[in-house]
Order: structure tokens, then C-alpha cells, then sequence
């Protein structure tokens, strides 16, 4: 049997090109801050609230650069932000949250 030559192949295809459910972060950022040294006592929804933030200023140069950021390098700038250490690696955060 001959097989057709693809023409393309598909990458990341979640949310790219098919549209799946967002999860709602705020419970996953609670469930992230039970590991977390969190000295100025920041909420799920505060951090969820900088989370947006951050994504909304750096969205207009992720579409011109065409460059996804990582959910872990995303994190590492999150937590960062907000002054918080997790007692995690950000690679098991990221299969958390």
C-alpha cells in the first residue's frame, strides 16, 4: 500500500488550532501555593490576578514574535514576581497547575 507524503505536520495542537477547555486557574493556584513559601500570605486569586496581568502585557510580543512561553518558564517569572519559592520543581508545577 503507498502512503501519501504529508504535507505538514501539526504541532501544539492544543488551543492552537482546536480550542479546549480552560481550566480555572484560581483552584490550580491554590493547589500550586500549598507548596509554596509564601511570605506575604498572597492569595490564589491575587496570584491568579498578577498571572493575568503578566499575560496581558507580554501578549501583543508573543503574537508579533510568534514565540510561546512555556508553562514552567511562565511560572518561574510568576512566582518570582510575587516573592514566592516552591517546594516543588517548577516541572512537576506545571503538571499541577
Amino acid at each position: 500500500m503507498k502512503r501519501n507524503k504529508p504535507l505538514g505536520v501539526l504541532f501544539d495542537y492544543g488551543d492552537t488550532i482546536l480550542q479546549i477547555n480552560t481550566p480555572d486557574w484560581i483552584p490550580a493556584s491554590g493547589k500550586l501555593l500549598e507548596y509554596a513559601v509564601n511570605p506575604t500570605n498572597l492569595s490564589a486569586e491575587a496570584l491568579q490576578a498578577m498571572a493575568d496581568h503578566i499575560n496581558h502585557e507580554f501578549e501583543p510580543r508573543r503574537n508579533e514574535s510568534m514565540i510561546e512561553q512555556d508553562v514552567m518558564t511562565f511560572y518561574r517569572l510568576l512566582f518570582d514576581t510575587a516573592g514566592i519559592s516552591l517546594s516543588i520543581g517548577f516541572d512537576e508545577a506545571a503538571r499541577i497547575g
